[in-house]
């Protein structure tokens, strides 16, 4: 199963048992999605505090606000680009909150290495962010990579709530980093099936032959293989 398929059923859960309820208690999309971003700040601050379970509770508490604002918007009829614009912009706020709690919880107790997976994490996540912003501006498709938002929020709180922060913060930048590789190789691809043959780089043959079988099956209806 693709990413793709997998963030497609989540959206439709997310409408079920979230969205649908929410619609009854005449909250509006973007009070969720201010609701999320102030609930992470208070998660940044008991992580601070190293209230490290707690922390877990509230970020998963505010990730089904995020979770739940762009169905609500869809049952609503309010979807706007604004919207998804300053929702996508709150989440790279949030990120930055949460990392800092955790920068700040790591520095008291001078647990230098994972401070340092804490950064390269955060850079991981962020640059994994850019490149999807960056390649939908130049026009490519949305290519949606493999360690999601939802399961680095997932991989977090698991490590929050079992003490192996140390763990999760190792899977978490390995993961990152993979992510944002394999989003900007997929990027790079669509670019070379789009270019005029005579401009194209002259990539090993394997790959070549990989990316005209991956064009043709695009042609012919396929998924995007990003």
């Amino acid at each position: 199963m693709r990413i793709a398929d997998l963030e497609q059923r989540g959206r439709a859960l997310a409408e079920r048992f979230l969205g649908r309820p929410l619609l009854h208690l005449g909250l509006s999309p973007m009070a969720l999605t201010l609701g999320g971003l102030l609930l992470n700040g208070g998660a940044a601050a008991l992580l601070a505090l190293g209230h490290l379970p707690w922390a877990g509770g509230i970020i998963l508490l505010a990730a089904l606000c995020d979770a739940a604002d762009g169905p609500l918007a869809r049952l609503t009829n309010r979807q706007s680009r604004l919207g998804a614009f300053l929702d996508s912009t709150l989440d790279r706020y949030s990120e930055v909150l949460i990392g800092l709690g955790l920068f700040l919880y790591l520095l008291s107790r001078e647990r230098w290495s994972d401070l340092l997976l804490l950064l390269l994490f955060l850079s991981g996540s962020l640059t994994f962010s850019y490149i999807r912003a960056r390649a939908e501006a130049e026009g490519f498709r949305s290519h949606p990579g493999l360690f999601i938002r939802s399961l680095r929020i997932g991989v977090l709180v698991a490590g929050l709530w079992s003490g192996g922060l140390s763990i999760a913060l190792w899977v978490l930048t390995v993961g990152t980093h993979l992510s944002a590789l394999h989003r900007l190789l997929g990027v790079c691809l669509e670019a070379w099936e789009k270019a005029p043959p005579e401009t194209r780089p002259a990539w090993p043959r394997w790959l070549q032959e990989w990316t005209s079988r991956r064009t043709l099956h695009n042609q012919a209806g396929g998924r995007p293989q990003g």
